[in-house]
């Protein structure tokens, strides 16, 4: 058994067949302590008879989503649109679309001079909307890992921060406004308390 092999190349949780296939070949070469499974064995000769094949955006990504398979906090896939996606607390940071677009989700500062430098653009999810924390990378870009490296981060600082304002205590003095209406009414009510003690003592 490779083992170096094996603890440098960690099959996520949740791979589409795509990486699971790309992942197995790969094992048969460097390590083959076990065959690749039956069913996953069947549908890459049915994918091969069709001339099915990873693209090159798929494979690509598929390394990005390996580079976080030792992130315990972090997820991978699911239904409807973040089917492929890496996730923090359930929140989407990076993703590939079905149109094999790589976006990533920073802050709004951070897209705002990445788009600036042309080096990404602003994620269209279909609508007409842009989504201005969610920046489309280019398909040749070589650092689609430490562009979601940064979304991670940024995901975490977004966790921290909401985190921290529901764990603010809430104060139990008035506001200042209210503090000063109340000693209105505290001064207005012992003057009217001295004019009576006045007329009764006339």
């Amino acid at each position: 058994m490779n083992v170096k092999w094996h603890q440098q190349h960690v099959l996520p949780r949740g791979a589409v067949l795509e990486q699971r296939v790309e992942w197995h070949r790969e094992h048969q070469e460097q390590c083959a302590c076990r065959p690749i499974p039956a069913g996953l064995r069947a549908q890459m000769s049915e994918a091969a008879r069709a001339g099915a094949a990873p693209s090159a955006a798929e494979t690509k990504f598929s390394n990005v989503v390996l580079a976080f398979a030792d992130e315990p906090s972090v997820s991978y896939g699911g239904k409807g649109f973040g089917s492929r996606a890496l996730k923090l607390g359930g929140q989407m940071f990076a993703m590939l679309t079905s149109q094999g677009e790589f976006v990533v989700r920073v802050s709004r500062a951070r897209a705002e001079e990445l788009v600036a430098q042309r080096r990404g653009q602003y994620f269209d999810p279909g609508h007409g909307r842009l989504m201005k924390e969610w920046l489309v990378l280019p398909a040749a870009s070589t650092r689609w890992l430490e562009y979601a490296r940064e979304a991670y981060t940024a995901a975490q600082d977004r966790r921290s921060r909401a985190s921290s304002a529901t764990r603010r205590p809430h104060s139990s003095e008035p506001p200042p406004r209210a503090a000063a209406r109340t000693s209105t009414v505290q001064r207005s009510g012992a003057r009217a308390s001295t004019r009576k003690a006045r007329a009764k003592s006339g």
